[in-house]
């Protein structure tokens, strides 16, 4: 069959509608090769004589295509089955045509109506499969229902456990704000816990006086008596500065002035007439006291004049 007479039979059967597919149109030629029918719809398509419908998936005939076809008066081959004798008109060609036609697209809906049933089965048994659970399952998932005095005594239940942990969490919140005021002080109390820190240490007689004293004496008794051994404290200061000479060289102890020098030992490293400057510390500068302040331990060893 030429490349002629597959054009002619392929545009008749697509004008008809007799094969609108590839493997449609494959029946109708001499051949099992599928490059056949692409090139005789490459070369109807090329004239413009037919196009590709991608949504239906289908060819169609263009309206020059049909034009030809009505020209020409070609009619679409015999279908399957269906033979025609040389005798046979054009007429009875195209009502053949007409009759494979009707027959395919008997067919083809046959086919999709099939389709159709065989989907809404399987959807429709999937929805049942879905659905359904086996008996021991559903017992398992389904919860007794609960009489009014069952959901009474619940409901009371789950009101004692929520009052109960109510009760717990502000035990715990009041613990802890308690803890924090407690370790949280005025900043009048901080000053004074700040100088606390800075008073000297008191020896255990010293030590066993003031914790009596502290513990017997009221506040006005305690500050007559702090008042009373501050004075005494300045008298016997004023006698030592009248009668005592601090020189350089001397080790000495503080036993007043700053509290935080009370107590320590060092040696005068300069003195003047009521001043003097004490080594307490050598990795520190000397501090600066009144000779009140300190009481000599140890005299320097007087130097040797040399005679002239």
């Amino acid at each position: 069959m030429t490349n002629q007479d597959l054009d002619t039979r392929f545009l008749a059967l697509i004008a008809t509608g007799a094969a609108v597919t590839a493997a449609e149109l494959q029946k109708f030629t001499e051949t099992d090769e599928t490059k056949v029918v692409d090139n005789t719809l490459k070369r109807l398509r090329t004239k413009d004589l037919i196009s590709f419908n991608k949504e239906a998936k289908r060819w169609g005939a263009t309206e020059a295509g049909v034009k030809q076809v009505n020209e020409s008066k070609l009619s679409a081959p015999a279908g399957e089955g269906v033979e025609v004798s040389e005798g046979t008109n054009n007429a009875e060609a195209a009502d053949a045509g007409a009759v494979t036609q009707e027959n395919n697209m008997e067919k083809q809906q046959e086919s999709a109506e099939a389709s159709v049933g065989d989907i809404d089965a399987a959807i429709k048994s999937a929805k049942e499969k879905k659905g359904t659970k086996p008996a021991k399952q559903e017992t398992e998932a389904k919860r007794p229902r609960l009489t009014d005095e069952e959901k009474k005594a619940r409901d009371e239940q789950r009101a004692k456990e929520r009052a109960e942990a109510k009760a717990k969490r502000d035990e715990v919140r009041a613990a802890k704000k308690k803890e924090k005021d407690l370790a949280k002080q005025p900043a009048h109390m901080s000053k004074v816990t700040k100088a606390a820190e800075r008073l000297p240490e008191l020896d255990e007689t010293a030590r066993h006086l003031f914790n009596e004293a502290t513990i017997n004496l009221s506040a006005s008794d305690l500050a007559a008596l702090a008042a009373h051994i501050q004075h005494f404290n300045r008298t016997k200061a004023t006698e030592r500065a009248l009668n005592q000479k601090v020189g350089e060289g001397d080790t000495v102890k503080v036993i007043s002035g700053d509290p935080r020098y009370i107590g320590k030992t060092g040696e005068v490293t300069k003195a003047q007439r009521i001043r003097c400057y004490v080594n307490v510390d050598p990795s520190k500068k000397p501090i600066y006291l009144f000779t009140s302040d300190v009481e000599v331990i140890k005299a320097a060893p007087v130097k040797a004049v040399a005679n002239g």
